[in-house]
């Protein structure tokens, strides 16, 4: 197992480890939701003197990173790669977008901080992005500061009403899991109840399903609660990926509301 984000990527508060293709929460310090408010988007570093891969610019770091910190440290590149994971950094300013490795031996690839809240939401695990922004670091697989996204290719979020989602599992769980499983989500639905889960009493909610299938979604590890924020009975749209379907239950994760909810 490798470790977490937070320690590869130091300025992120929150620990997630990869491990087995799953994505495993680690812990970190407690704190309420803070609301997400649309900022105006970051202005575009200068036209960079490096483009290339993430594969390539990881695999530098990885291979000697004392020489790619001289080669990079300070300097504005533009990375082109594949997106593994999407998550709010732990102050809610700024979204973390992590690279898919160029290898299997690293659970993510570079990390890149993105200072547009409203990226969240509109970026899904597997899409090709490229991404401008300044090398802070490099300690493999690296770690990029005042990030914006230059390209994205097709679209690979899946956007979904959670009644919908309910009925597609009661249905067949299989297909439900061959379809959506760590596949980015953005779900749309109504809160029917705050819970706590019996064996860490953490909080999560459940939208609204069909009857039989229940919709759960638990927080990013950082949030205690969203009850200051979402109230039950209130129609709602929040992006996280898919862990699991089976039984009664569609298990989503990392989910938290995008900047633009439903009116």
């Amino acid at each position: 197992m490798t470790g977490s984000i937070a320690a590869r990527f130091p300025r992120v508060v929150c620990g997630f480890v990869v491990a087995c293709g799953s994505v495993l929460l680690l812990g970190c310090g407690s704190q309420s939701a803070t609301p997400v408010v649309h900022q105006e988007p970051p202005k575009a570093e200068p036209e960079p003197a490096i483009k290339l891969t993430a594969a390539a610019f990881e695999a530098e770091c990885v291979q000697d990173e004392a020489a790619a910190q001289k080669k990079y440290k300070g300097k504005v590149v533009e990375l082109s790669g594949t997106v593994k994971l999407v998550f709010y950094d732990a102050d809610f300013k700024a979204v973390v977008v992590a690279l898919k490795p160029a290898s299997d031996k690293n659970s993510l690839g570079t990390g890149l901080r993105i200072d547009d809240p409203a990226v969240y939401g509109g970026l899904g695990i597997g899409q090709t992005v490229v991404v401008r922004g300044k090398v802070d670091n490099t300690r493999a697989p690296g770690w990029l500061l005042n990030c914006v996204v230059v390209e994205k290719g097709a679209d690979t979020i899946i956007r979904v009403n959670a009644t919908d989602l309910a009925k597609e599992n009661t249905a067949n769980a299989d297909a439900t899991r061959a379809k959506y499983t760590e596949k980015t989500l953005v779900v749309t639905g109504t809160v029917v109840a705050f819970k706590m889960s019996d064996v860490n009493q953490v909080e999560y909610l459940e939208l609204k399903g069909d009857g039989n299938t229940v919709i759960t979604l638990r927080y990013p590890f950082s949030v205690r609660t969203l009850k200051q924020d979402l109230q039950v009975g209130q129609t709602v749209r929040l992006a996280g990926w898919m862990i699991s379907a089976r039984g009664k239950e569609v298990d989503i994760r990392d989910a938290y509301p995008t900047p633009e909810q439903p009116k």
